[in-house]
């Protein structure tokens, strides 16, 4: 066992010396803030300044799931690129002798790495997601999702004095669209009733649909390293690693996943937060922008999906060890 925690320091330490990991974590940084900002000013031009009375598409919710995917979306091909790619050049340069010339058995520096591969997901995603989470607070405010009310007449006085009615009681336009939604004898002037907001999604459950998805996107990633690091001793170069193990990911979202179905829940690459085509992650966003048309996700795929990632996870576990061992350094 000491074996295995010499080589888990080791690895630990190495991966964090790799100057490709400190490159993709400051790249999916500024892009995840630059997505964001291109939502801002792209909600900005198109309604004309923003309202402060309706919130729909300039909610907080729905810009940081959105950024959150697109992150997360660098994140899986971060790690196709350095999981991929690190056994390969390693063993082509020789350095994948040296610790197993350390008293440390090919088991215990296989189920090193492959740790390291579960565990680079997560820190990228980590970091993916708070930035998403930080740029979204910085350009938009939090609350419930709501559209513009049904005017007949446009009045820009009346507009004006619900404005002022609700900076005097410390409101805000959503909070009493949500307030009258729920309570029908919530009473507000009589006059301000036409420009109270639709309620479309109350900000309660958006925000416990988005949070749910993010922690769905945990094993599906963590698989995503397994697969790329297994997949990494199969191949002589980093870059055909990386190919093959992209070019599966997209193949089964693009053709084999419409195809299979409900069978294709068993499958992680179907539930990647970026790739996938059953992104709990993009529908939340989705909803959380106002479509409320979309259906929500069966719990039985959530488990399905669950199960299928863990099963997944360990086979490729032992695929590799299996690899490994008879691999020639």
């Amino acid at each position: 066992m000491s074996g295995f925690w010499n080589s888990l320091r080791a690895e630990l330490w190495a991966s964090w010396q790799r100057k490709n990991l400190r490159i993709s974590l400051w790249l999916i940084v500024l892009a995840v803030f630059a997505r964001v900002l291109w939502a801002y000013v792209s909600l900005n031009i198109n309604d004309g300044g923003f309202d402060e009375l309706a919130a729909n598409h300039q909610n907080f919710w729905p810009r940081f799931g959105q950024a959150a995917s697109f992150g997360l979306t660098l994140v899986e091909l971060s790690c196709i690129v350095i999981i991929g790619g690190a056994m390969p050049r390693e063993i082509s340069l020789g350095v994948a002798r040296d610790p197993l010339c350390r008293n440390i058995s090919r088991s215990a520096f296989v189920l090193s790495r492959a740790l390291v591969a579960c565990l680079l997901p997560i820190l990228l995603a980590v970091v993916a997601v708070s930035a998403a989470a930080g740029s979204s607070a910085l350009f938009f405010d939090a609350g419930n999702v709501v559209t513009d009310p049904i005017l007949l007449d446009d009045d820009p006085e009346g507009k004006a004095a619900f404005s002022d009615w609700l900076v005097a009681n410390d409101l805000r336009a959503d909070q009493v669209a949500a307030a009258l939604d729920a309570d029908l004898d919530y009473q507000i002037p009589d006059e301000h009733y036409p420009f109270v907001p639709i309620l479309l999604v109350a900000e309660e459950e958006i925000s416990h649909g988005i949070l749910f998805a993010l922690l769905n996107a945990l094993l599906p990633l963590v698989a995503l390293g397994i697969f790329a690091f297994a997949l990494s001793l199969l191949f002589p170069t980093g870059s055909l690693a990386s190919g093959v193990t992209l070019g599966s990911v997209l193949l089964f979202g693009v053709l084999l996943a419409p195809e299979l179905g409900e069978k294709a829940w068993w499958c992680f690459a179907d539930w990647l937060p970026g790739m996938g085509k059953d992104s709990a992650l993009k529908m939340a966003s989705y909803f959380a922008d106002g479509y409320t048309d979309q259906p929500p996700i069966p719990a039985a795929a959530v488990k399905t999906g669950r199960w299928g990632s863990l099963i997944a996870l360990v086979l490729l576990a032992l695929a590799a060890n299996t690899s490994f061992k008879a691999k020639r350094l």
